[in-house]
């Protein structure tokens, strides 16, 4: 007779819900979420299941309706297996996790993941965790006027999602005192071929600032750094951009938001809740990186190394 060798149970894995404020793919997200996804495969002991929920929201879309179509597919995909980590990257997905997580699952635990302005007003719980970005339109275009002062127009590529369009009502807010010194163009308005006249079409002493393009008016989506490649090929001008991860990508330079440290940081949180059983919330800042540029540009644009930050 045999001996029957028991059944040795597998632990299930670590269930996450990553929440996307546009689609998987779409930048400024898909770098820090593919970064945090990789972190936490080396922080967590376990497996993990990553689980990824778009949520699409655009101008012209009813946010009701498209709250409860995703919260009832949310209940009927996870009900049964709810995740016990949801990753919130951006305004509009906080936003939706904010109004929506007693419908869904209030036991999960959550970092969320934003700029700092947005996160200080967010009604967040007291375990939450937080991982703030920092950026200020103001700096950006300081260090444009310091590499290029003769600059008298600045084009701001941003798309059409509500979140695209606050970000240019606070660029509109923020740059306001700049009025005298130069104007402003905005190409949330435009569809792709629009944006690309208007770049190809800029007078001497303009630049472009390359900021977040998801999608255009007529809601042609673009996913990772084809959009900046769209603005690149199509500028007459300097483009200057936002985050890290798009130097080397056609961007001048400057004070960059470090998207790769983001998202190791939002793995440490998440790691940091799961160990502790969700009681230690925490509130990390990323600063933005040192003064960093693409000496390609810099020769391209003619723009000589006296010019740059000295500290």
């Amino acid at each position: 007779m045999f001996a029957c060798c028991p059944v040795i149970a597998q632990p299930e894995p670590l269930k996450v819900l990553i929440l996307n404020s546009y689609n998987e793919l779409a930048a400024p997200y898909f770098q820090p979420t593919e970064r945090f996804k990789k972190k936490l495969q080396e922080l967590h002991p376990g497996t993990i299941a990553f689980q990824h929920v778009d949520l699409r929201q655009h101008g012209s879309d009813s946010r009701s309706q498209i709250d409860e179509a995703i919260v009832q597919l949310l209940l009927n995909k996870y009900g049964n297996e709810p995740p016990r980590l949801v990753l919130a990257a951006g305004p509009p997905a906080i936003d939706f996790w904010i109004e929506h997580r007693s419908q869904t699952f209030p036991d999960a635990m959550l970092v969320a993941m934003a700029r700092e302005s947005y996160l200080q007003q967010a009604h967040l719980q007291p375990g939450d965790a937080v991982v703030a970005t920092q950026f200020s339109f103001v700096g950006a275009v300081e260090n444009i006027l310091q590499l290029l002062p003769l600059t008298r127009h600045i084009v701001m590529v941003f798309g059409d999602s509500l979140s695209e369009r606050a970000l240019s009502a606070g660029a509109r807010a923020q740059l306001a005192p700049f009025s005298d010194r130069f104007s402003l163009e905005f190409t949330n308005d435009l569809t792709i071929p629009e944006v690309q006249d208007t770049l190809a079409g800029l007078p001497a002493h303009s630049v472009v600032f390359y900021g977040i393009f998801s999608k255009d008016i007529n809601g042609v989506e673009l996913q990772q750094f084809s959009g900046l490649a769209m603005a690149k090929a199509a500028s007459s001008v300097p483009v200057f951009g936002a985050f890290d991860d798009q130097l080397g990508h056609g961007i001048v330079g400057g004070n960059l938001i470090q998207v790769g440290k983001i998202g190791d940081k939002m793995a440490e949180a998440a790691q940091d809740l799961l160990s502790h059983d969700g009681t230690s919330g925490s509130w990390t800042t990323v600063e933005l990186s040192e003064p960093i540029y693409d000496w390609r540009e810099l020769q391209t644009w003619g723009i000589g190394l006296d010019r740059l930050p000295q500290n």
